[in-house]
């Protein structure tokens, strides 16, 4: 059986953002990794480290956070290069003249990835988002953990990413953008395992 998480028609992407801020119309992404699954395969994966748009919105909690200093941004790449690398790698797996081969978005708490990335789109003057992602689709383990929490087939004191890991022994190293996605992934397949049949 594959190793897949929705099933084998559709194509997944998961992906996971560190970012320099809340607000995705001011601040920026400065990670973006991305892990591609077709067919029941992972068939494309890649961490993308980019230099924000507009460096007088970093706030510095957010760096605190990510453990990103202001002297390595400088060294990572251009927002334009980094976004046509992405869209790459994406093309690859979609053609945009057939909608059942768009990506739908996988990730923890990924409406707020989700956002990021459609305005990094429009700050790189890219308006063709919706030509590679099914809109108003996305897989979401938070939703599913506060589901389960609440008809007591869990007991989660936190639904942050960390304390989730916890909670399931799954290995992950916080406000990493690769782990991130690494451990949602093997979160959906114990959330399959145990509680859907």
């Amino acid at each position: 059986m594959p190793d897949n998480i929705i099933n084998n028609s559709n194509k997944v992407l998961f992906i996971d953002t560190e970012t320099t801020g809340l607000d995705p119309k001011k601040n920026d992404i400065i990670v973006l990794s991305y892990m591609i699954e077709d067919g029941g395969m992972v068939v494309d994966e890649g961490e993308l480290k980019i230099r924000p748009y507009n460096p007088s919105n970093i706030e510095q909690g957010a760096l605190d956070v990510n453990g990103i200093t202001r002297e390595e941004l400088e060294y990572f790449d251009e927002p334009i290069y980094a976004k046509n690398k992405f869209v790459k790698a994406i093309k690859n797996h979609v053609d945009i003249n057939d909608k059942d081969s768009k990506l739908m978005f996988c990730g923890f708490n990924v409406m707020f990835d989700v956002d990021f990335l459609k305005e990094f789109f429009w700050k790189c003057n890219d308006k063709n988002f919706f030509n590679y992602f099914k809109p108003r689709t996305l897989i979401d383990p938070m939703y599913m953990l506060r589901y389960l929490n609440y008809i007591g087939k869990t007991n989660l004191k936190s639904f942050a990413l960390d304390e989730v890991c916890k909670y399931f022994n799954i290995e992950h190293k916080a406000h990493d953008a690769t782990s991130d996605i690494n451990a949602t992934r093997t979160l959906l397949k114990i959330i399959r395992k145990r509680f859907i049949k």
